[in-house]
């Protein structure tokens, strides 16, 4: 029986993933990297290879083309161990964990950012704008910094840090120069 197509979700979507779950039967086994990280701290799952490609043009390219990933069984996800569990919970129950900073969602924006993935990014962003837990604090800016270099002035998460900073930081706090990129500077 062929397997149905899906375009690209822009969000996720419970009939969508219900549909996807009900009709195909491929998986394709994941497992995160971080560098230094051994085989036994690895996060290792498996996900619906149609969820992955409905959400990531990225994957659907990769895994559904000419490419030599459409023909493995298996796929290494350039992400720390929690990130990538998040994204596997994520892509199953469109919910992200609540509580903990903001800052905690970076890792995954950037990787969703890097897969286009969109949805993921929409629910990242509507997290990060709307995580009270972390009050008026200010994201760490070392962590601010890795989004920062990774991702293109237009990203919606560089300009919410931008404005975030610019509306919020005070010249008591550690001095910017020494963690975020020039670039940022100048547009601060």
């Amino acid at each position: 029986m062929p397997q149905p197509t899906y375009d690209t979700a822009a969000v996720w979507s419970l009939r969508i993933t219900t549909k996807i779950l009900g009709h195909t039967t491929g998986i394709v086994k994941v497992r995160s990297t971080d560098e230094g990280e051994n085989d036994d701290e690895a996060s290792k799952g498996v996900i619906h290879k149609t969820l992955l490609c409905c959400y990531s043009r990225y994957y659907r390219a990769a895994l559904q083309g000419a490419f030599a990933e459409a023909s493995s069984r298996s796929i290494v996800l350039d992400l720390d161990p929690v990130s990538c569990n998040t994204l596997i919970g994520w892509l199953y129950s469109g919910k992200l964990p609540t509580g903990g900073r903001r800052e905690q969602f970076f890792a995954l924006y950037i990787f969703a950012d890097k897969i286009d993935m969109l949805a993921l990014r929409r629910a990242i962003m509507t997290r990060v704008v709307g995580n009270k837990s972390d009050g008026l604090a200010l994201p760490s800016f070392e962590k601010a910094a890795l989004a920062l270099n990774s991702l293109p002035q237009t990203s919606p998460l560089y300009r919410w840090l931008l404005d975030t900073y610019i509306h919020h930081w005070l010249p008591e706090y550690e001095a910017p120069e020494d963690f975020l990129p020039n670039g940022f500077l100048v547009d601060w």
